[in-house]
């Protein structure tokens, strides 16, 4: 082999080193750029991940407040049926009055509260006492602002008070009223007439 020919092979093997050098410098260099993406990707996966559990709690918190949002609206549509209608009474001692029979007389108020559903829908609330010294035994009244209030004065309180409810509709319910044990007993829906 000729010192030309020599010469030639070595600038061959020179290109190729070169070329095999580049094209590891090429192959190093995409194989950190792999490994930076991939670890771009995996922070960025992670926060995902961590942003996916947030919101995992989250949801859940918020779908307990609406069961309980529920639940609590399942109780104010029980207290806003008629059966949430409540009767109520109070005796206050009238100071030196006293009855033919010399019994202490009270001032005595019995009312309703109604449920907020039922405002405006009731055209009169009719109490009746049901007692021989009781003169005026039925007592009405239409007036939502004090609960459908009426007033007696009298020696005491009945053990049976029958609250009819009537509404603009037609349709009634009532009630029994103890205002000796302040409870009432039952609710009966009266059909339209």
């Amino acid at each position: 082999m000729s010192n030309q020919e020599l010469e030639s092979l070595r600038n061959i093997s020179r290109r190729s080193m070169f070329l095999s050098l580049l094209g590891f410098i090429i192959i190093l260099g995409s194989l950190g750029f792999s490994a930076l993406t991939i670890f771009d990707l995996s922070e960025k996966y992670a926060k995902l991940r961590k942003s996916s559990e947030t919101l995992t709690v989250d949801i859940a918190r918020k779908q307990a407040r609406i069961d309980q949002l529920n639940s609590t609206l399942t109780e104010l549509e029980r207290t806003n049926s008629p059966e949430g209608i409540k009767v109520f009474s109070n005796e206050v001692l009238v100071p030196n009055a006293f009855d033919e029979e010399n019994r202490q007389l009270y001032d005595i108020s019995i009312w309703l509260q109604v449920p907020l559903t039922l405002k405006g829908q009731i055209r009169e609330v009719d109490y009746y006492f049901e007692n021989s010294t009781m003169r005026l035994k039925h007592r009405k009244s239409n007036i939502y602002e004090n609960g459908y209030s009426v007033s007696y004065r009298g020696w005491g309180v009945l053990n049976d008070v029958l609250v009819t409810l009537t509404l603009k509709t037609g349709e009634s319910y009532r009630i029994h009223y103890d205002q000796w044990q302040r409870k009432q007993s039952s609710l009966e829906i009266i059909p339209k007439q």
